[in-house]
C-alpha cells in the first residue's frame, strides 16, 4: 500500500527523493471502545508480513486485508531511502530528505 504526499509537498521544496512512503505496519482494534476490545499488530519485514495477535504470530507474503473501520496506527517509510532511519537534526544536513537553501548553512547551528 502506497501513501503519495507529493499533492501536499511544495514544489520548491525541492525533495531529493520523492514523497512516496510504503506501509510497514498498522495496529488494529476491534471493540466498542478504547478501553474494551482487542488489539492486533500486523508488521513487514524483509517482504514478508507477520501478524502478531497475543501470543500468536502467524507470517504471510501478501499485503493483509486491513478494515478501514480496525485501523488505529498506521506506519510508513519512505522510499528510496534504502531502509535507513537517519536523525535529522542541524548538525547533519546532508541526511535530510529534501535539498536545503545554501544560504541556511550559516544559520543551521544557531537554531
Amino acid at each position: 500500500m502506497e501513501l503519495d504526499l507529493t499533492p501536499w509537498v511544495s514544489p520548491s521544496s525541492r525533495q531529493k527523493v520523492d514523497p512516496l512512503y510504503e506501509l510497514v505496519g498498522v495496529v488494529e482494534h476491534e471493540g466498542n471502545s478504547l478501553r474494551h476490545g482487542h488489539y492486533t499488530a500486523q508488521a513487514r519485514r524483509g517482504g514478508v508480513w507477520h501478524t502478531f495477535d497475543d501470543s500468536r504470530v502467524t507470517s504471510s507474503g501478501s499485503v493483509p486485508h486491513l478494515r478501514h473501520d480496525r485501523v488505529t496506527l498506521a506506519f510508513y517509510q519512505r522510499r528510496g531511502d534504502g531502509g535507513a532511519l537517519v536523525r535529522q537534526d542541524p548538525e547533519t544536513p546532508a541526511t535530510w530528505p529534501h535539498a536545503h537553501p545554501a544560504e541556511w548553512g550559516s544559520t543551521l547551528h544557531s537554531m
